[in-house]
């Protein structure tokens, strides 16, 4: 498998690719016969773009670290005298 796929390398593409193959699926099941409201689905809407938010920011959180210290003092005015 390449290094580079998306769900290694961009987690925000894949959040917005869960979200919209959401928002897709539910117009069509709506169209075969699914009888929900409008307010029923834009709740569901809310609730997975709430929980992929929430995930996506916990992943890319997990990969972020803060660069490394330099263990030695900076150079100033006073340490050079």
């Amino acid at each position: 498998m390449p290094q580079n796929t998306p769900k290694k390398k961009e987690p925000v593409a894949l959040s917005a690719a869960i979200v919209a193959l959401v928002a897709a699926v539910g117009p069509v099941l709506m169209a075969f016969g699914l009888e929900i409201t409008d307010e029923q689905n834009a709740a569901v809407m809310g609730l997975v773009t709430a929980v992929v938010a929430v995930a996506t920011g916990l992943y890319a959180r997990s990969k972020v670290t803060a660069p490394e210290r330099d263990p030695k003092p900076p150079i100033t005015s006073e340490t050079q005298a």
